[in-house]
């Protein structure tokens, strides 16, 4: 057996079979690539189709955790080649995932499939110029997708599916600041039309393709269910997910059970052996498994993290046992813990290292976006803003990030774990959670969101009180105000995130509605103080000076004001 040993020279909980390979992919989303572990979702999968017979844009919506993306991914694009759509089997497919620059994304898609590159192989310099054209090509051509397919060796006679995921990212404009939110939303704005037009019109085909199919293109996009209120933003996007629209439907018992059994029963080209659950355990894991919000990703990681206890006990006990592979109720972990259990074996690797436990706290909240109604939600970013707001160095970055995708984590993606998808980190990578449920799950991730939020909470309370204390002309703040006022001019002991850089996007939207992550470096703190009204505070100080207190008849001389202290920082 090989051991789960991380950077830091640490084993995991348990020692990981070298002679296995897992039978499902945890937290992670299933993909084409794992598309013969998904089961129980046969029949959504029929009537997705069905749904696609009778429209050219399907908007497939489910809430967190309902596996909208897996049932796209691993079940919709592998049976497109059975033909059960059409009876067309010579299917292409393109799936892309929203971003704040929708055909920036796009463009990298296509041309990696056009120049058979890898996922995350970057692009040369000649290669990155073809697709910032192909960029603004695609934001021009009139006649959408199909148009510019024409130019990429489509075989003709060719039908094609372009998938869109986590198509609610597109609506990140609208917690943007005044300047960028114009420019982004225009952006979503002809990427819908684009879609849209797209679904609509046909590819005209030419001599030699007429004889056979007319060439057309499918749009599938997958949403999240607490952002379909968004679409009304565009009419015509509202209308067409309207019209389109598949909800995901809640998975019966005998469908979970399916997907919990089928794994082990054989499953062609798969690199572990046979196994069974026992009926008892079965019956223990539904019951649990109904009783949470994250219901898939928790069973699944669950799984997972039985199935290695139980691989490890049978190489130990192999010859004894005559070989009979049964997972059984002293195996199991439960639903409840599996994932919190597991993130948290990775937190007390790095906590150990002070430089390592602050960098893994501001990954993890640079990863997250909060709502205004204290919703957390997860967002990508670069590498290079995680390294521009920590100071971290790039192999920190990294080891952290292994730490986190170890042992069957997938917590953090890209991956730089050994794998067909293994690659180096570059500055420009995005950066992204392996699924949201960490967001709610895992309990050491939810306490600094918390923190957060608190952090937030006083931020915008102090800018509220100086803004009133500028308008009254130097009256309504207490003493007790000034002291607050103090502690903020030490921002190198706050926690402050990305939005707090950012002075448009703090005067936009209150600090209460963003998780405000790593702490700010010296240099950094002229930026944060734009962010927090530094115009404001700088009267407040103005009025709060000794002098000026003094003027007032006071007999406490104030603190200095925040500005002034900030300086003195830097």
């Amino acid at each position: 057996m090989t051991s789960a040993v991380s950077p830091l020279g640490m084993k995991g909980a348990y020692e990981y079979p070298a002679s296995h390979s897992a039978p499902l992919p945890g937290v992670p989303l299933f993909r084409r690539t794992t598309c013969t572990h998904f089961f129980g979702r046969e029949e959504h999968v029929i009537r997705l189709l069905d749904k696609l017979e009778a429209s050219r844009f399907v908007a497939v919506v489910g809430s967190s955790g309902s596996e909208q993306s897996s049932i796209v991914s691993a079940g919709l694009l592998p049976t497109l080649r059975l033909g059960l759509l059409r009876d067309v089997d010579d299917w292409q497919s393109l799936v892309t995932r929203a971003s704040r620059d929708p055909f920036l994304s796009l463009a990298k898609q296509i041309l990696r499939r056009h120049l058979h590159l890898e996922e995350h192989q970057p692009f040369d310099r000649e290669q990155s110029l073809k697709v910032e054209g192909l960029a603004l090509e695609l934001q021009t051509c009139p006649g959408g997708m199909a148009e510019v397919l024409q130019q990429f060796d489509w075989p003709p006679g060719a039908h094609f599916l372009l998938v869109v995921d986590q198509f609610e990212e597109l609506f990140s404009f609208r917690f943007e600041n005044i300047g960028r939110s114009a420019v982004s939303r225009e952006h979503t704005e002809r990427f819908v039309q684009f879609l849209l037009k797209t679904a609509e019109v046909p590819v005209t085909p030419d001599a030699a393709a007429s004889a056979t199919l007319e060439r057309r293109v499918w749009i599938v996009i997958t949403l999240r269910s607490d952002f379909i209120g968004q679409c009304e933003i565009f009419p015509a996007l509202a209308a067409a997910v309207s019209n389109s629209l598949f909800l995901v439907p809640e998975c019966n018992r005998d469908q979970i059970s399916d997907a919990i059994r089928s794994p082990g029963q054989g499953v062609p080209s798969a690199a572990y052996a046979p196994f069974e659950i026992d009926q008892a355990l079965l019956q223990m894991i539904l019951n649990e498994s109904e009783e949470q919000t994250d219901q898939f990703p928790l069973m699944q990681h669950a799984l997972l993290r039985t199935w290695v206890k139980a691989a490890c006990r049978w190489e130990r006990t192999e010859d004894r046992d005559h070989g009979q592979r049964v997972i059984i109720p002293a195996d199991y972990v439960p639903v409840s813990q599996a994932l919190d259990q597991h993130a948290e074996e990775a937190w007390r690797q790095v906590s150990q290292q002070p430089p390592l436990a602050a960098l893994t706290r501001a990954l993890f909240l640079s990863l997250c976006d909060m709502s205004q109604d204290g919703v957390a939600r997860r967002r990508r970013c670069t590498v290079e803003s995680v390294l521009n707001q920590t100071e971290a160095s790039m192999g920190d970055l990294e080891r952290v990030i292994r730490i986190f995708q170890e042992d069957e984590r997938h917590f953090i993606s890209p991956s730089l774990t050994d794998g067909p998808e293994q690659h180096d980190l570059l500055h420009m990578d995005l950066l992204d959670l392996g699924h949201d449920a960490l967001l709610r799950q895992w309990r050491t991730y939810r306490g600094w969101q918390e923190e957060e939020r608190a952090v937030a909470a006083e931020l915008r309370d102090l800018c509220r009180r100086s803004q009133l204390f500028l308008e009254q002309s130097g009256r309504g703040l207490s003493r007790s105000d000034f002291v607050r006022f103090s502690k903020w001019g030490g921002l190198q002991n706050r926690s402050l995130g990305p939005s707090l850089c950012d002075p448009g996007r703090m005067a936009e939207h209150p600090p209460s509605s963003r998780c405000f992550t790593p702490q700010i470096s010296s240099r950094q703190q002229p930026h944060c103080l734009g962010a927090c009204h530094c115009h404001v505070l700088d009267g407040v100080g103005g009025m709060a000076s000794p002098q000026g207190q003094r003027s007032r008849g006071s007999r406490h001389p104030a603190p200095q004001p925040i500005a002034v202290a900030a300086k003195k920082t830097v």
